[in-house]
């Protein structure tokens, strides 16, 4: 019998002995674990990218910085979870999904849109999970960073200020000129914090995944 039948076949008694045991079938969080774990989802991808987008939400809130150790250790876990897993293969995946991610996102840092803390952080999903998975993390992040955006501007009431200025803005031409954002021209009421809003995007379609959702 091949080996991954016999994994396969392991995975299925597993889940079907500790169902048994504990008697939590009815329980929705085992019987997420439990799809997934049968499926054959990689759950050490989940259990190192939870607590570090969480670690990094927490840093963004507090310092509006995320640190680059947490982003050194997210691509370093990255690429030995993917080479355990994949080989070689995956290594080579890894890195291309890092270097891609950044620099499709580079422009969006040069104009300041983001922080060059926030395209690092996405990097490090796309290399642990995929350009595919990251793509929809980067949609969902995009709709409800877009969402926030409106309900400051609105709470502050400074939408139509700032409305017109990204006519003006792009209309000059100005992207590759001058930062869309500016810390010392813009006030503080127009910074979004992105990190916790990626850590949601991130668990929000994790669990779009595991339903067949997305």
């Amino acid at each position: 019998m091949h080996c991954s039948t016999i994994l396969q076949l392991h995975r299925k008694n597993f889940v079907k002995n500790i169902q048994k045991y504990l008697g939590l079938t009815g329980k929705a969080g085992f019987v997420i674990f439990a799809a997934h774990f049968e499926k054959g989802v990689p759950l050490l991808r989940e259990l190192v990218m939870t607590p570090l987008l969480t670690a990094a939400a927490i840093y963004d809130i507090r310092k509006k910085i995320i640190p680059n150790y947490l982003i050194w250790l997210g691509w370093i876990f990255g690429l030995s979870v993917r080479l355990w897993q994949e080989g070689l293969r995956g290594l080579f995946y890894c890195t291309a999904a890092v270097l891609v991610t950044i620099t499709v996102a580079f422009p969006v840092f040069k104009m300041r849109a983001v922080g060059a803390g926030d395209v690092k952080l996405l990097s490090v999903v796309g290399g642990m999970h995929g350009l595919d998975f990251l793509f929809s993390v980067s949609v969902v992040w995009l709709v409800l960073s877009g969402m926030v955006s409106l309900a400051v501007l609105f709470r502050n009431q400074i939408f139509l200020k700032r409305f017109h200025y990204v006519l003006s803005y792009f209309a000059a031409g100005r992207g590759n000129k001058e930062p869309y954002y500016d810390r010392d021209r813009d006030s503080a009421e127009c910074t979004i914090i992105l990190a916790p809003i990626l850590a949601f995007a991130y668990v929000l379609v994790l669990l779009g995944r595991w339903r067949g959702i997305c």
